[in-house]
């Protein structure tokens, strides 16, 4: 029966947590399993934070305010759950008076203990705390920290709270243990882009939390011949590329044109300096323009199979035919909504209505139309495979939500996203 109690107490008390707020943990598989670093960009509200890997994302409706100089920071409980006695530690810079408070589930408050924080890391033991879940505030003059914890005790004792040490290093089984906790201030509904990082390789995601979760980062190989590393994005079944190709072995002004000679452009520029050209912010935010030879880079295009060439992407990725670009928008609602889920968000960058939902980030990099740069900041067109006598590309513009497709010249440049094989 008190097992059976334990159990129904629990999921009550996970219940309540998570319709409070979401904590978000990461992993990661496919070419490494450590992740180093997140980014998280909330896409609704316009925010971003950057943290460790290790570390857990807590989405809370109120963040907590600390403007105060001196400050406590690195709580910890441990272990946790506790079975009979815990360990609450803290970090504080300068000696201050603090309130330490624990409350039930219900709210009730069982321990409230006034004390003076000493530089360095204070150590609390707790004990006698009945199962159940419990909240634990420590609040000085200007500031309020909270942290959660479970106690699976059968004690009959009365809950304590007894200072039992000051150091200068932390325990090493808590240090060992802890994951650092960052707060990001989240509405129910609120769509997250997510960017894990590891090494070489990038994967982005969006999400919509609505529980406590881990988020697995599946990491894949995607680097061109210059040793550019690219973010990837699962939308569907597909995984293309979150960035255009920024591979650049020479570079052209805008006054050479050809159709049958690989030309590349970078947006605005009128050199021929690859170190040059590749300083530019229209190169760093946009990526390359290639004409069409360039993009194929000598693949032989397969009516029968478009989706062969590999053209000018990495390896193990291919130059995507129109029907896959269609495939992709049909997948995000269709010709005249798919466009706003697919362009990076922000209203500086395209129309308001933009949300990146699909984690693609097309950005309005223009085209080279054979005599000059056009649209840079309006339109963005890509390359696909199909029909090579007269080559489709794909189109986003501003105040539009869809996309448009339309054949295009061999002369003319164009950016490339490339699709996993």
């Amino acid at each position: 029966m008190k097992k059976l109690l334990l159990i129904t107490n629990l999921m009550f008390i996970t219940l309540l947590i998570h319709a409070q707020s979401y904590q978000i943990s990461f992993s990661g598989t496919g070419e490494s399993f450590n992740v180093e670093n997140v980014r998280v960009k909330n896409l609704t509200q316009g925010t971003t934070i950057d943290i460790d890997g290790t570390d857990i994302l807590h989405l809370v409706g109120t963040l907590e305010i600390n403007q105060e100089t001196s400050f406590i920071e690195n709580l910890s409980i441990y272990p946790n759950p506790l079975l009979e006695t815990s360990t609450f530690e803290f970090y504080s810079n300068t000696p201050k008076s603090i309130n330490i408070e624990i409350f039930n589930i219900e709210g009730k408050l069982i321990v409230n203990k006034s004390d003076i924080a000493h530089t360095g890391f204070n150590a609390y033991e707790i004990s006698g705390f009945p199962q159940g879940s419990y909240s634990l505030t420590i609040t000085t003059s200007t500031s309020k920290k909270s942290l959660n914890f479970v106690s699976l005790s059968n004690s009959d004792m009365s809950p304590t709270l007894n200072l039992i040490s000051i150091h200068t290093k932390r325990n090493k089984e808590i240090v060992k243990n802890e994951k650092n906790l960052i707060q990001m201030q989240y509405n129910d509904g609120d769509i997250l882009f997510i960017e894990g990082i590891s090494g070489n390789y990038s994967t982005v995601l969006t999400t919509i939390p609505e529980q406590t979760q881990t988020i697995n980062f599946d990491f894949i190989p995607c680097s061109d011949l210059d040793g550019n590393n690219y973010s990837v994005v699962t939308i569907g079944e597909q995984i293309w590329m979150a960035e255009n190709l920024k591979y650049l072995p020479n570079v052209v002004g805008p006054n050479t044109s050809s159709s049958s000679e690989p030309y590349y452009y970078v947006s605005n520029y009128n050199g021929t300096d690859i170190n040059e050209a590749k300083e530019t912010n229209e190169y760093n935010m946009y990526g390359v323009l290639y004409n069409w030879p360039a993009a194929m880079s000598d693949s032989e295009a397969n009516p029968a199979n478009p989706s062969d060439a590999q053209g000018i992407c990495p390896t193990g990725w291919h130059l995507p035919t129109i029907s896959e670009w269609v495939h992709l928008a049909d997948y995000l609602g269709g010709q005249e909504t798919a466009g706003i889920k697919l362009k990076e968000s922000g209203e500086s960058i395209w129309d308001p209505e933009s949300t990146n939902e699909s984690g693609f980030s097309a950005l309005p990099g223009g085209q080279f139309t054979g005599s000059s740069f056009y649209e840079l900041g309006w339109s963005g067109t890509w390359w696909s495979t199909t029909n090579t006598t007269n080559p489709h590309y794909f189109n986003l513009v501003t105040n539009s939500d869809g996309y448009d497709k339309y054949y295009e010249e061999s002369y003319h440049g164009n950016s490339v996203r490339c699709i996993k094989n």
